[in-house]
């Protein structure tokens, strides 16, 4: 089985306006969809030109959260959905794989009122 990180992406949703808070994080992250939908509005961002492992990315997104204005994290607080989502692409061989989020991510994650997800896609290599 060859299972190769690629990034974290980060997912708002907040039926409360949000804009401040929205436009502090476009300073330093980059948006990848936005919409407002069923009431809320959606937001997904993406770490730009950053490489690194899980840990290294996660404690930038944390840097950048630490370093929002006081009105913009309260405006964080409201959100509904704060989600990092952990994606791998892989040819899988077996029926199953493990990923490992270590503690101190999920502690800091839960710090944060944040959530997870781990997305896999599909290799196209042949392997």
């Amino acid at each position: 089985m060859s299972l190769e990180f690629l990034n974290i992406d980060f997912d708002l949703k907040s039926k409360n306006n949000i804009n401040l808070l929205v436009g502090e994080l476009k300073s330093n992250l980059v948006v990848m969809n936005e919409g407002f939908l069923e009431g809320h509005s959606h937001y997904s961002f993406e770490l730009a030109g950053l490489n690194g492992d899980e840990q290294y990315l996660l404690d930038m997104y944390f840097s950048i959260f630490n370093d929002l204005s006081e009105e913009a994290k309260m405006q964080w607080k409201s959100c509904e959905t704060k989600n990092f989502d952990f994606g791998y692409e892989g040819h899988l061989e077996k029926s199953s794989c493990q990923i490992e989020i270590s503690d101190s991510m999920i502690s800091k994650m839960n710090k944060m009122g944040a959530s997870f997800t781990v997305t896999l896609y599909k290799s196209d290599a042949i392997e």
